[in-house]
This record gives structure tokens, sequence and C-alpha cells, in this order.
């Protein structure tokens, strides 16, 4: 085991396991080196320069874990505030990039999409939790963006249940080719708490999960979209 070996190990990864090695290798490298000491022939002692870069390497390596804490502390601060930040969201009405959407069982949805240059036709599809398609509509093919006002009910004019939905769009060009790349989604709804797993912050929306990341907007809770 040499003092390089355990710099490079800091420096590559600075993980709470790898540090905890990083530390006992540290350690079992400082214990082999005092008994060398204790044990050297004082006829021929180790060389003083070997020495002396050993114990700069040693004095790095110290450093580098010592850096690596505060770097996972400043993590976990950063990590804290985020999911404190979005508490806040907690009550309130968010827009999200995202094509899934919390229903309520008396109301519908805003529906938002943008649709690249070339579309001749379009017609969105409203699908359940179980992926079955409970709704299709001709909508706007104009480029860039779209939204249609879902009313949340059948052909019988009763509200669909209280649960997850999804939309998409289905677009065509002038050869009747499907437009695929460049359509976007976005969707509304209320936050209703907020998980930390993973490494991210997820919004719970209903029965609808969705990344921190994802919010464009945030405005004062309505009926509408909840």
């Amino acid at each position: 085991m040499t003092i390089g070996s355990i710099a490079n190990a800091a420096s590559s990864n600075n993980s709470t396991t790898a540090l905890n090695k990083l530390s006992n290798d540290l350690d079992s490298f400082l214990l082999i080196l005092t008994t060398q000491l204790q044990n050297q022939d004082p006829l021929s002692p180790m060389d003083s320069s070997e020495f002396t870069n050993q114990l700069v390497q040693f004095a790095n390596v110290e450093q580098a874990i010592q850096q690596s804490g505060y770097l996972e502390n400043l993590v976990n601060l950063q990590k804290s505030n985020e999911v404190i930040g979005a508490v806040s969201y907690v009550g309130k009405t968010v827009e999200v990039d995202h094509n899934e959407f919390h229903k309520e069982a008396d109301s519908g949805a805003t529906l938002k999409y943008t649709l690249p240059e070339g579309a001749r036709s379009a017609t969105l599809l409203v699908m359940d939790d179980k992926n079955d398609v409970v709704s299709i509509v001709p909508v706007d093919a104009k480029t860039g963006e779209g939204s249609y006002e879902w009313d949340g009910k059948n052909a019988s004019g009763d509200h669909f249940p209280s649960g997850a939905y999804s939309f998409q769009i289905n677009a065509v060009d002038d050869n009747n080719n499907a437009i695929v790349e460049g359509v976007t989604y976005a969707s509304s709804g209320k936050v209703t708490g907020v998980e930390y797993g993973d490494g991210k912050t997820i919004l719970q929306m209903g029965s609808v999960q969705v990344d921190l990341s994802k919010v464009k907007a945030v405005t004062e809770s309505s009926a509408q979209g909840s």
C-alpha cells in the first residue's frame, strides 16, 4: 500500500463509503510506516528524501479527506435547502413540463403542448392510469404553444373518476408522416406533498409525482387543474 494510491482514491471518490475506506487505509499506512521506523536498521535508515515525500503525500491525503468532508456537508445542505424550498409549494398550483396530471372527480384540466413546424393536423389523446384512451379530440396544429381545456367527462357527460391521467399529441405532416421530435407537454396541478429520494426532490400532485426540476411556474391554487 502506498500514499499515492490513497491520494488517488481521495480525488476520485468523495462518498461517505469511500471516505471511510480512505481513512482506514490511511490509518493502516501510518501503522506500517511507524512500524518500519521503529524496526529500521540504525546502520541503514530510511532515505530522508523518501521519508519527506511520504510525509508530504500524507499531508495531501489528510487535506483531501477534510475537503471531501466539506463538500459532502455542502451537498447535504443544498439538498436540505431544496426540500425546504419545495415545501413552500404545498397547497399551490404548479405548471410542470410533464404529460401526466391528477384529475379530481368533478373537474377537468388544462393541457398544454408545443408543436414544431410542419404539422398539418394534430389530435390530442387522454389516457387513464391503465393507459386506456378515454378521450380523443382534434386540436389546432399551428406551430408553437397550444392548449386544450379538457372537461374530464365521457361521451355521456359524466365525469371520469379521480386519479392519474396522461395525454399525448399525435401530429402528422403534409406527407402523413408522424411528428414526434419537438413535441413538448405541460400540465398543472396542486402540490399535496414533498418527498426526497434517490437524490431527487419529488413533488406529490395528488396521484402523480413530478421531479422538482420540471416546475415551470407557481401560482396560488384554484379549482381548475387541481
